[in-house]
């Protein structure tokens, strides 16, 4: 039962990476993943736009339409994996370690085109 819509940029290797990772990690198939590139954002809320989508993950809870984005949305993420991935989650997902973690992800976000081509990411699709 899909419960999250995670959309991340398509064109980011790192996203994209991270977006398989998630694929990979999500036992319990809760995570439509979709890129920025091939949904209507302004369908989901008026507060999403292509410039938030290229500038930060966006989580969408299906059920009662919460957005999360940057580091919040990593947390809660990671809070419906399994093992020690939901207890990080369940650790760090709390609004003080949200703030404190915000510069960090902002940081790695501007810098994510040169972070990827020095880690040889490449963008691609997650199917």
């Amino acid at each position: 039962m899909v419960s999250y819509k995670l959309i991340y940029d398509g064109d980011c290797g790192i996203c994209s990476w991270s977006a398989l990772w998630v694929k990979a990690h999500d036992k319990k198939d809760i995570f439509e993943i979709v890129m920025s590139q091939e949904i209507d954002l302004e369908k989901l809320s008026n507060k999403l736009t292509d410039d938030v989508a290229q500038k930060t993950v966006i989580l969408v809870n299906n059920c009662n339409h919460k957005i999360y984005i940057e580091a919040s949305a990593v947390f809660q993420i990671l809070r419906n994996l399994n093992g020690i991935y939901k207890l990080a989650g369940i650790l760090l997902s709390n609004h003080f370690f949200s703030i404190l973690f915000r510069p960090v992800y902002r940081l790695i976000a501007v810098n994510r085109a040169f972070i990827s081509s020095k880690l040889g990411l490449t963008a691609c699709k997650v199917k």
